[in-house]
């Protein structure tokens, strides 16, 4: 199994989706956020990772993927309202920094 290089957020088919890339050069994705599967500590499913953040009462990554999705389909570079893109943009950073830091 290749080491994951990055994540990225994307769409497919209307949904939120993501795109892993491997240290190895494969990546896999676009991948609907419903279709990916969480796994416990033993391998055992959780379900899909949509739908556990949604219940999960720490909705950061999904959240995040949503506001990186609205910038990035607007089309206008955050030209309209440039403030509140900085802001919705700063907000998933600030959030995904923390989650990654176990905050």
């Amino acid at each position: 199994m290749a080491d994951v290089a990055s994540v990225e957020f994307g769409e497919a088919h209307g949904r939120q989706a993501l795109t892993i890339k491997f240290t190895n050069g494969q990546s896999v994705g676009p991948v609907g956020a419903n279709l990916i599967k969480v796994l416990d500590g033993t391998g055992a499913s959780k379900g899909d990772l949509y739908n556990n953040s949604v219940k999960n009462p720490d909705e950061r990554l999904m959240k995040a993927g949503w506001n990186w999705n609205l910038v990035e389909s607007d089309g206008s570079q955050g030209v309209h309202n440039p403030t509140f893109v900085f802001s919705l943009l700063d907000l998933a950073i600030d959030n995904l920094n923390n989650l990654l830091a176990g905050k």
